[in-house]
């Protein structure tokens, strides 16, 4: 009787702590990820604020923005990334004045792990003339 008592006792543990587990890992697995992909998304736009303001991707004529893939993604499963140099004016609005001295840049980076949804990192900074 004790051992049935005991094998009840660890089966109502075990059912217990496994969905915990599991639960736990998953959100350890996504915090590495979404590390990594703000890493990824923040040292992208810096290394277009080492180029210096000149050196930022013009727009088309007539365009507020230009997006430009982002080449090193990782180790993020299934990743895509992009950076959006749009200009702005001192609102901060996008205008189509080539000669506009802030630019926004927007750095997005997704992934998508096997049996979940695509997640998203997004960052945005200013890169202005002056």
């Amino acid at each position: 009787m004790e051992a049935l008592l005991g094998i009840f006792i660890v089966a109502l543990l075990a059912s217990t702590l496994l969905p915990t587990y599991l639960f736990a890992n998953r959100q350890v697995s996504y915090g590495r990820r979404m590390d990594e992909a703000t890493q990824i998304a923040a040292s992208a736009l810096e290394e277009w604020r080492t180029r210096g303001f000149d050196q930022l991707p013009d727009p088309a004529d007539g365009n507020s923005s230009v997006s430009m893939p982002i080449a090193n993604l990782g180790e993020l499963p299934n990743p895509t990334g992009t950076i959006t140099f749009t200009l702005v004016d001192e609102k901060l609005q996008p205008i189509a004045d080539p000669d506009a001295d802030r630019v926004l840049g927007t750095a997005t980076v997704t992934w998508k792990d096997a049996g979940s949804s695509m997640k998203k990192v997004t960052i945005t900074t200013l890169y202005s003339a002056n």
